[in-house]
C-alpha cells in the first residue's frame, strides 16, 4: 500500500470554518474498505492526539490506479494545531484496530 496527499490541504483556516483533506492510497489488490484512513490531530509540541477523524472512501482514480479516500469537517480544536495521515488494516474480526501492528503515516 502507497499513500500521498491528494491535492493542496491549506495552511491556515479560521475556527470553525470548514476543510477538505484528500488522501490518494495504491492498494495493490486490497478493496476500500480493506483499509481505514485517519486524520489525527495534535496540538503544537504535544505527545498525545487531541481528536482522529476516519476519511471516507470516495473513488477509484482510474488514470492512477489509486483509490480515493476524504473527509471534509470544521475542526473543534483552535490554536495552532499539527495533523498527521494514518492508514492501518481493518477487518471487524479484529480484537483491537492496530492488533496486525501494521500502519503507514504521512
Amino acid at each position: 500500500v502507497a499513500l500521498r496527499v491528494a491535492g493542496d490541504p491549506p495552511a491556515r483556516i479560521e475556527h470553525g470554518e470548514r476543510v477538505r483533506i484528500a488522501l490518494a492510497a495504491r492498494l495493490n489488490g486490497l478493496e476500500p474498505g480493506d483499509i481505514a484512513v485517519e486524520l489525527v490531530l495534535m496540538r503544537a509540541g504535544a505527545d498525545a492526539p487531541a481528536a482522529s477523524y476516519r476519511l471516507a472512501p470516495e473513488r477509484a482514480l482510474t488514470e492512477s490506479g489509486e483509490h480515493l479516500y476524504a473527509l471534509e469537517f470544521a475542526p473543534e480544536l483552535s490554536g495552532r494545531i499539527e495533523y498527521r495521515l494514518r492508514a492501518f488494516p481493518t477487518h471487524p474480526l479484529l480484537a483491537h484496530p492496530f492488533e496486525t501492528g501494521l500502519m503507514i503515516w504521512l
